[in-house]
């Protein structure tokens, strides 16, 4: 009976370590979701703009505020963006 006592108060010990060791695993997951989300905006554009339904100006606005919000994000990595 002891014994179950010592379980229990170990696994509470324990239980803030395991929290923090799966924390970030979620960040890096909604990080990477956010770099996914901004090249498929970087692809729309480019699919607009060759149908022709989005002029070179607007186009290239688009484009930098995609890549402003790429910069601004925290964390985010960079690989592969243009």
């Amino acid at each position: 009976m002891i014994w179950l006592l010592f379980l229990g108060l170990a696994v509470l010990a324990l239980a803030p370590l395991g929290w923090s060791l799966l924390r970030p695993a979620r960040l890096r997951d909604r990080q990477e979701a956010d770099l996914a989300l901004y090249h498929a905006q970087l692809a729309e554009l480019e699919r607009e703009r060759e149908a022709g339904r989005l002029e070179a100006e607007a186009y290239r606005a688009a484009r930098l505020e995609v890549q402003r919000r790429v910069l601004a994000a925290p964390g985010v990595a960079l690989e592969g963006a243009e």
